[in-house]
């Protein structure tokens, strides 16, 4: 009786069925559902935590403007640290996104077969999400997405590039295209897969402000975002 109306009727976003943090003693464990890194990462992440931790102030609230890690991310993308923001985490950034940008009633459109977070998150703010599909072979017409576009008049486009689970990318020119075809509809690419593919939009910020473009740690660094 407490939920609002559009957490009533939103599908859930479904959980792996075994709990397998009670089994992290089993040194032969592959976890995979979740694409997670099997490799650890750096062992300088774990002395910079120990350090931290001895020498830290843990009492304090941490540091909001962030900027060396701020300055170190822009390095690492290429772009000025006023193109920057960090979050815990890519679906921590979906609510700041959905909370900034929609409102109930508002259209999204995301390209599936994907990552299922976005969607069930713009639903719980109660907004419309409509689908465009993948071929069978998970290629992608983008004359009949832009005539999908053009019809749905989206506020919102959601789409994963590589995609997660298909693989497919979406090149650069092809973005370009849609954001200048669609000035009025905000895109938001995730590149959380970034760096298996090397391929990226990032470029296209600098000239359309109808775009944003999001990353994680969690996939090439293996630091996916403490809960």
């Amino acid at each position: 009786m407490f939920f609002n109306s559009y957490i009533e009727n939103i599908s859930a976003y479904k959980l792996p069925a075994k709990n397998v943090w009670n089994e992290v003693e089993n040194v032969d464990l592959l976890k995979l559902d979740w694409n997670e890194t099997s490799i650890a990462p750096s062992p300088k992440v774990k002395a910079g935590i120990l350090e931290f931790l001895d020498k830290g102030r843990l009492n304090w609230y941490p540091d909001i403007n962030n900027e060396m890690l701020v300055d170190r991310i822009a390095n690492y993308s290429g772009v000025s640290t006023k193109n920057v923001n960090y979050f815990a985490g890519s679906d921590s950034l979906h609510e700041y996104l959905v909370r900034a940008f929609l409102r109930a009633g508002d259209s999204v459109m995301i390209v599936g077969p994907t990552y299922d977070h976005f969607r069930a998150l713009a639903e719980s703010f109660g907004v419309t999400v409509s689908y465009y599909y993948l071929d069978e072979d998970y290629s992608f017409n983008d004359t009949l997405f832009s005539q999908a576009l053009a019809q749905a008049k989206p506020k919102v486009v959601y789409l994963v590039s590589p995609n997660n689970p298909t693989g497919t990318e979406y090149d650069a020119d092809l973005i370009e295209s849609l954001l200048a075809q669609f000035p009025d509809t905000l895109f938001i690419i995730d590149e959380a897969y970034y760096e298996f593919s090397n391929n990226t939009v990032k470029d296209l910020i600098f000239d359309f402000i109808n775009l944003i473009v999001t990353r994680t740690f969690s996939r090439h660094l293996g630091l996916p975002p403490s809960a």
